[in-house]
């Protein structure tokens, strides 16, 4: 495969908005919590005046960027069959431009709920597109590499909105915050006339000539029209290999067999692709869909947003400094540590990053509960840095490169709408649960609350053991 050219860093950058915006929604809220709610008084006349509210009615409006996030998930797979992975992409912008235009303008609950779901949608649809069109662009020897600048630019997002919500948190200025992703979206947008589809898209439109070019752009080779017709082979010859390997009887591992010999899946025409449904029925498809669910589940039930969220009450007695700044130095962490994945995908594969990644998870969890039970704080202040290093350097971007390696072309589409419905529910299960289980189990035994405070995290323990353990018997790479 030839080398890579400036045309495939510049398509590459402009499809990593997504998850920043994906990531920036997700903590946009955060900081702008106390003037959007008018916990602090006005003094100056302000033109749009904050909303007052319950911290339920806060979480409702929070969690409608979930719901919108599961719409836009469970109907990505016919968007990007129908106007392609860039159209998947440019819609995305579309509805998180007007969402957050719409949040920004509101002087009431009702556009607020609006605005978070139409963001939530269009997070929903980038989601499953970046990944297969980050995979469907990169060269192979550089695949896994470029595949985990989707989470670290999640993280980037998160960082972003926390940094800008420290200066905008006043009651004249935290729209701001809402205004600056407006404006990312309809530069994005904008700037759509300049990308082009994937050459494995384009020619499973029958656009033979188009693919050829887009190839020739991305990767300044001369392809032969052969390749460039047939996606299911085109630049995908390494996830072949993964889902042949996968997908055969057994699943196991051919480090020296030969890969030609093994059965490959049936497949559909690339003009007719398939639905969940179709996909769920393939018996050859079944071991990779149990893979990437698994993946998903264990990426939110190992407690990330819970463990976050909870992580300021704990960090604040072991750093003396305010909320916000704690909040920050979490997502700094989660940035950094994004970095390493980059450097050792290659070395150790997307398999045995993933099991460390749940390994290290299981453990800082564990001890996370121990230590708040038993009222060790610096112990419970490092296992929460630790916890989130580990699920940085796997759990997090793993799960999302999967949707694009383990089936042929024709079930990507619909495997990365199911994975990211199962996404989308179960972080709306966890962050519905957590503080009413963390609550029940506190009060278990007697006893004063605070000795068990920690009980839920071994919950998230037990989760973290049972889909490493399903992941190491059923993922073979």
């Amino acid at each position: 495969m030839g080398e890579t050219t400036r045309y495939f860093y510049g398509i590459t950058l402009w499809a990593l908005c997504s998850p920043f915006q994906y990531g920036y929604h997700t903590a946009a809220l955060n900081q702008i919590q106390g003037p959007l709610t008018c916990q602090s008084s006005a003094s100056i006349p302000l033109p749009l005046p904050c909303i007052e509210m319950s911290g339920a009615m806060f979480g409702v409006v929070t969690s409608f960027f979930t719901l919108g996030g599961l719409l836009g998930s469970s109907s990505a797979s016919l968007v990007m069959d129908r106007v392609g992975r860039k159209g998947a992409l440019v819609l995305n912008s579309v509805f998180i431009a007007v969402g957050s235009g719409v949040f920004a303008i509101s002087s009431g609950v009702p556009g607020f709920l609006l605005g978070r779901l139409l963001i939530g949608f269009g997070a929903g649809l980038g989601l499953c597109a970046l990944p297969i069109f980050l995979a469907e662009t990169a060269p192979p020897k550089i695949k896994n590499q470029v595949g985990v600048f989707n989470q670290l630019f999640i993280t980037i997002g998160i960082l972003a909105t926390q940094s800008l919500g420290l200066p905008l948190a006043r009651l004249q200025l935290w729209r701001y915050v809402l205004v600056a992703s407006t404006l990312l979206a309809i530069l994005q947008v904008a700037t759509a006339v300049f990308i082009s589809d994937t050459p494995a898209w384009l020619a499973a439109q029958g656009r033979h000539t188009d693919a050829l070019t887009v190839s020739q752009k991305l990767w300044g080779i001369e392809e032969s029209p052969d390749r460039s017709r047939t996606p299911s082979r085109h630049r995908r010859s390494d996830s072949d290999d993964a889902a042949r390997s996968l997908l055969s009887d057994g699943g196991r591992d051919h480090d020296d067999t030969d890969t030609s010999t093994l059965p490959t899946p049936p497949t559909v025409p690339p003009s007719e692709p398939i639905g969940i449904l179709q996909m769920l029925k393939r018996r050859e498809l079944r071991r990779a869909v149990y893979v990437v669910v698994l993946a998903m589940l264990v990426q939110q039930g190992s407690g990330i947003n819970a463990v976050i969220y909870y992580s300021t009450d704990i960090l604040r007695q072991v750093v003396p400094t305010s909320a916000a700044y704690i909040s920050l130095l979490i997502s700094v962490t989660n940035v950094i540590m994004t970095f390493a994945p980059v450097l050792l995908i290659e070395g150790l594969g997307q398999r045995k990053l993933l099991l460390l990644s749940i390994g290290g998870g299981l453990v800082s969890t564990a001890l996370l509960g121990y230590g708040l039970d038993s009222g060790i704080i610096w112990l419970s202040g490092i296992s929460i840095l630790v916890f989130v290093a580990s699920f940085a350097l796997g759990m997090g971007p793993i799960p999302f490169m999967l949707t694009a390696e383990l089936v042929p072309y024709y079930a990507v589409s619909p495997l990365a709408s199911l994975a990211l419905s199962v996404n989308w529910i179960a972080n709306f299960i966890v962050s519905i649960a957590f503080i009413p289980l963390r609550d029940f189990l506190a009060h278990i035994g007697g006893g004063e609350e605070s000795q068990g405070q920690g009980r839920v995290f071994f919950v998230f323990a037990f989760v973290l053991a049972a889909c490493g353990f399903g992941l190491a018997r059923l993922y073979k790479q």
